[in-house]
Formats: C-alpha cells, sequence, structure tokens
C-alpha cells in the first residue's frame, strides 16, 4: 500500500531523483528510532517522526539533502517535547506538593487585556510582554523619588538637562 499522496496523483520527484514514498519508506525507521532516542516514548516518537516527513513532503522540491533534514526537523521537535514534558512534570510536582501555580491567575480586566494581546501578531505581542511584564516596578514612598538611585529620571518635556549641583562647590568658584 502506498502513500495517500502517491495514491492521489502527486507526482514524484523527477530526473532521477528519489521519490518522496521511496525516501518514506526507507528512512521512516531510523527517525522513528532517533526520535525515541531524544524523547523517551515510542508513541511520542512516531509522532515527532510523523511531522518531520509531513513537512519534508510539504517542502519536498526544496529539500537538497532530505535525510539530514527529515533528521534535524525531528530533533528539534523531540527537544521541544522534551522541554514541554518537563515544564509539565514540575508543574504537576509543584500540584502535588501542595504548592499552587507559579503565577496567579489575572483578575478578569487583565486577563481580557491579555487575550487581545494574545491576538496580535507575534512580535507585536511579544514586544508588549517583553515591556510590560519585565519591566521592573518600583516601590514608591511618600517623600521619595519613584526612580532608584543611579537611573536617570526621564524629563517631562524630552530634552536633556546637564547635571548641577543642589549647592555650590565649597569656595564659591563655579564646578
Amino acid at each position: 500500500m502506498g502513500l495517500p499522496e502517491v495514491e492521489a496523483g502527486v507526482a514524484p520527484a523527477t530526473g532521477g531523483a528519489e521519490s518522496f514514498e521511496a525516501f518514506y519508506v526507507r528512512e521512516y525507521p531510523a527517525v522513528v528510532r532517533l526520535a525515541y532516542a531524544l524523547s523517551g516514548s515510542r508513541l511520542v516518537a512516531e509522532d515527532i517522526a510523523q511531522d518531520a516527513f509531513l513537512r519534508a513532503f510539504h517542502d519536498w522540491q526544496r529539500i537538497r539533502r532530505p535525510s539530514a533534514w527529515v533528521r534535524k526537523v525531528a530533533v528539534r521537535r523531540a527537544g521541544r517535547t522534551v522541554q514541554r514534558r518537563l515544564l509539565e512534570a514540575r508543574a504537576l510536582a509543584r500540584l502535588v506538593a501542595g504548592r499552587g501555580p507559579a503565577v496567579a491567575e489575572l483578575p478578569e480586566p487583565d486577563a481580557e487585556v491579555w487575550r487581545a494581546v494574545r491576538a496580535l501578531p507575534r512580535r507585536q505581542a511579544q514586544v508588549i510582554a517583553l515591556r510590560y511584564v519585565t519591566t521592573p516596578r518600583w516601590p514608591r514612598s511618600p517623600g521619595r523619588s519613584a526612580w532608584p538611585r543611579g537611573r536617570s529620571r526621564p524629563s517631562s518635556t524630552g530634552a536633556a538637562r546637564p547635571w548641577r549641583p543642589a549647592s555650590p562647590p565649597p569656595g564659591g568658584g563655579r564646578p
């Protein structure tokens, strides 16, 4: 039984190049073994291999070294899969230990804003998240500036002003 794409009439590569079906039959077991070695799960390995070959099929005419290309895709996908499984295991360990999630749920008005941010194009959403989530918020105390020592404070007019000491230097001369 052949691949559905081949049976549906998709033409194999021409000019003596190997067909995708022959490539798939030859390479699939090796890619599954590679993904299994990296992921530790046979079922996950088969999913990773299928995904890698599906991507290869879509780009088949542009791939120069298909064996290396498919392995590279499988290795990257296996790495992401392992990382995701580790994160899930840590979250499960936190829940079992009785600790809550690392981040509290957002209040509904904030959640609505972040849903709108996630609807933006990917790079715009990343910039907004980096700007507002990672920007430090310094505590303000009465009578003190909101800016910590050593930080330059922005001018309200936008123009830079030269620094001058609060009192004249000893001797009354200019600094």
